[in-house]
């Protein structure tokens, strides 16, 4: 089962994320780790993505998750800041989705 926790920055993702893979002994991620080069640059130059970067990104993540579980990586806790709901529209039918909020 893949359990992704969504919400805006400083509502506990990475926290609550820590405590359920550590209560489920699944593997958690901080898909920030996966942000491409493009995002990051954005966010060093304090630039907004644009929806392109918003799908490329969200296509790693698919793709990256995808990949860990045909590699037997049966849990995974995944956690991600998104604001957009077209992103999370596109990232529902794969995983099981819960938003954290303030």
């Amino acid at each position: 089962m893949i359990i992704f926790l969504f919400g805006l920055a400083g509502a506990g993702k990475s926290y609550a994320g820590e405590v359920i893979s550590k209560h489920l002994k699944y593997k958690f991620i901080d898909a920030d780790n996966w942000l491409p080069a493009p995002m990051l640059e954005a966010i060093t130059s304090k630039q907004p993505f644009t929806q392109e970067m918003r799908d490329g990104f969200t296509e790693i993540i698919i793709q990256n998750t995808q990949n860990m579980i045909n590699n037997k990586d049966e849990g995974l806790v995944i956690t991600q800041a998104l604001y957009k709901e077209k992103t999370v529209k596109l990232l529902k039918p794969h995983y099981r989705m819960l938003y954290l909020f303030k």
